[in-house]
């Protein structure tokens, strides 16, 4: 799970003009809303997608009060499709060059160690070149990274298919969601049980359809629809088809193939509607015409 990082909430912040702005417009709830915004910037690397909506849906909040807390009182900074805050950057990097200040007073204790040690006794042979450990830790970073990039597309491609989308892992604002996730700690499978459940849980519905997307389901709450998923995706009939179906039906059974024509047609006619290039069996083989239609008689 990932590692939790604490930020400043200073005592006199009611006391700032923008913020008696903020309040005197939408009371307390629209300073509560302010403080959730600042919560997922943080968790976010100082950047969100300028979609209202979404983040309306994330705090139970209603559009045109989320919008109005994020454009009108300069309390953030919006640049194109995301936005940010000054003061969430400032603190940033406040903590990061805190970090590098302690990785570079380590590095010097270390050099200097090495050094001492250097003229003790000839630990280190003299025709050594560079830096091993660096060297082998930049390696394992790059490789990381790759696995990582990797895991983006197959995440990506996943969101697509059940879905029926065409979301890009090449987009910035996707991509930089699912690293934050992968970053927290969240499994390849993990991810994948959130898509499926929500998929499920939503596709039918006219309007929360409209949220199957990468910022509402790698977003703030994602913690929240994976315990939802553990609870349910054992149960729920469409999320088992959806899981069938990401796995491509392969090495499935002949009663799961049965399960997954059933589910799909309610009722079987014949097994002239079943579309024969998604019925796999559990060989990881085509079935042939004649094993369809001892399988689906007429």
């Amino acid at each position: 799970m990932k590692d939790t990082y604490y930020f400043s909430h200073d005592y006199n912040a009611r006391a700032d003009i923008k913020i008696k702005k903020l309040i005197s417009r939408h009371g307390m709830t629209g300073y509560g809303i302010f403080w959730a915004i600042v919560e997922d910037l943080y968790n976010n690397a100082n950047a969100l997608p300028t979609d209202y909506e979404s983040i309306a849906f994330d705090v139970r909040s209603d559009r045109n009060l989320v919008e109005s807390v994020i454009t009108e009182f300069d309390l953030f900074v919006i640049d194109g499709a995301t936005f940010g805050s000054s003061s969430v950057e400032r603190r940033l990097n406040e903590r990061n060059a805190k970090s590098d200040k302690a990785r570079e007073s380590a590095r010097k204790r270390w050099g200097s160690m090495r050094t001492h040690s250097e003229s003790t006794a000839n630990l280190v042979p003299t025709q050594s070149k560079g830096n091993p450990i660096k060297e082998r830790k930049g390696k394992e970073n790059k490789e990381k990274d790759t696995k990582n990039s990797d895991l983006v597309i197959q995440i990506v491609r996943v969101l697509n298919e059940v879905t029926e989308s065409d979301f890009r892992p090449s987009s910035k604002a996707t991509s930089k969601l699912i690293l934050a996730r992968i970053n927290d700690g969240y499994s390849f499978d993990e991810l994948k049980d959130v898509i499926l459940h929500k998929t499920a849980q939503w596709k039918n519905d006219h309007k929360m359809k409209s949220y199957l997307r990468p910022e509402t389901i790698f977003g703030s709450k994602f913690e929240s629809y994976l315990q939802e998923a553990k609870k349910n995706i054992s149960d729920d009939p469409e999320t088992k088809y959806q899981r069938l179906k990401a796995r491509g039906f392969k090495n499935v059974s002949k009663e799961e193939i049965i399960w997954v024509f059933n589910y799909q047609h309610r009722t079987p006619s014949s097994y002239s509607d079943y579309p024969k290039d998604e019925l796999i069996g559990e060989r990881g083989e085509y079935y042939t015409q004649e094993e369809i239609e001892q399988l689906f008689p007429r």
